[in-house]
């Protein structure tokens, strides 16, 4: 996914966080005053099928060249931005520009596509995913 943003001259990108143990959850969660970190048992990121990252630039991420591309992009590689904003409401969790999950290609797309969240997407498609 970071090759194609390259060839279309979008660089800059730095992984922050990937696959976490509980243990390191559990370390995040007790520092972390604000609220912001999951709880250990309940962050994606000890499934191993989320990623944050930034860009290189320091800048607010949604203002920059790299969240552009991955929020127009990521679907294709299977990925959905986790926590959209104004729907925190639906996911339980703020905004987070820069937090990804992997769903698949054909799940991602619908997503994306909707501009849903995936506990909407879950809601909507509850039967058919247990039927296959």
């Amino acid at each position: 996914m970071f090759a194609a943003a390259q060839k279309d001259g979008v660089r800059g990108f730095v992984i922050t966080s990937g696959y976490r143990s509980r243990k390191e959850q559990a370390e995040i969660f007790s520092t972390t005053k604000d609220g912001t970190a999951a709880r250990p048992g309940e962050s994606e990121h000890e499934t191993g099928l989320a990623f944050d990252v930034d860009a290189m630039d320091n800048k607010q991420f949604e203002l920059t060249p790299q969240f552009e591309w991955l929020s127009q992009h990521c679907a294709e590689y299977g990925f959905i931005l986790r926590y959209p904003q104004g729907m925190e409401g639906k996911t339980g969790y703020p905004y987070e520009p820069w937090h990804y999950r992997y769903v698949g290609k054909e799940h991602a797309a619908v997503i994306m596509d909707k501009r849903i969240t995936l506990e909407q997407y879950w809601e909507d498609n509850f039967s058919l995913i247990m039927a296959n």
